[in-house]
């Protein structure tokens, strides 16, 4: 069952932290991020500002491809997508 919430706490040293989800690692494990303030507002005004921020990381190996390896297989494509037409 998934957990649901803000994901806000008060710390120790009496600042509130906020994590939110960043994006997923290569390996598929989950890339957290945590944004602090001085009050639970200010904390959560800067966690929504985050979370709409597009995730940085992907899970497909895909970007480990160049360029040249993109245009091989759509030559490959277009080879055999003219054979069928």
């Amino acid at each position: 069952m998934s957990r649901k919430g803000e994901n806000i706490y008060k710390r120790k040293d009496g600042r509130w932290e906020g994590r939110y989800k960043k994006g997923v690692a290569a390996n598929g494990r989950t890339i957290y991020g945590s944004c602090y303030g001085k009050t639970y507002r200010e904390t959560k005004e800067k966690l929504e500002k985050y979370r709409q921020m597009p995730p940085t990381g992907t899970k497909s190996s895909d970007r480990s491809k160049r360029f040249s390896d993109y245009c091989d297989e759509w030559l490959l494509f277009r080879q055999t997508d003219r054979g069928h037409a």
